[in-house]
């Protein structure tokens, strides 16, 4: 993990306070999450970052340490040799062909797309979500529309890939607000249609 960034409950999707009890639910979870994302396509690249980020947060914030590591964007001449070592063992999602070795920008980028993992929820990722991950990505130099099509990729790559299946109820309750929206846009239709055949009618009346 990038000591300096990820936010330690953010990596299990805790909020609130932590009990011990709650903290080894979230961290099986996540372990078991992180195994389902990475399982096929090329977010599989992701995997041992992720499980690491995994254990790394239950470890510290089981030890009762800080939630967040952090603050400002280590330059990577300021990254020590075992952090770009590791680094380097991992491919990335976002590096181009022809490029041999990370360079800082991939590696931001990494790190950017490991916090949309962390914030996805089966399959969907809030608006609530992006708007905190433009933020974050404008702070780390990535642009808007970089930014966008990253989140853009892991989503897709997540439903290409089946990557997620909803449950039972996740998907009756989609199948309820998609019917909810049919009806809306019936009643919707209807509404314009019941108002046009009135003005025509009006224009007629007045018209005598």
């Amino acid at each position: 993990m990038t000591e300096q960034r990820h936010d330690y409950r953010r990596v299990l999707q805790l909020s609130g306070s932590v009990t011990a009890e709650r903290l080894e639910r979230a961290y099986r979870a996540s372990r078991a999450r992180y195994e389902r994302l990475t399982a096929r396509g090329p977010l599989r690249y992701y995997r041992g970052a992720l499980l690491e980020d995994a254990e790394e947060a239950y470890r510290r914030l089981r030890a009762g340490g800080p939630a967040v590591v952090g603050g400002e964007l280590l330059g990577l001449s300021s990254r020590t040799v075992e952090h770009l070592r590791r680094a380097a063992a991992r491919p990335s999602l976002v590096n181009t062909e022809g490029v041999s070795s990370r360079t800082a920008p991939a590696e931001i980028e990494d790190d950017f797309c490991r916090e949309v993992l962390y914030r996805l929820e089966g399959d969907l990722l809030r608006y609530s979500s992006r708007q905190e991950l433009l933020g974050l990505a404008a702070g780390w130099g990535i642009g808007a529309f970089r930014a966008n099509f990253l989140m853009a990729q892991i989503v897709e790559s997540v439903r290409q890939h089946g990557l997620y299946r909803p449950s039972t109820a996740e998907r009756r309750a989609r199948s309820a607000a998609a019917a909810g929206w049919r009806r809306g846009g019936a009643i919707l239709l209807l509404a314009a249609v019941l108002a046009a055949v009135a003005d025509v009618l009006a224009i007629r009346w007045l018209g005598r």
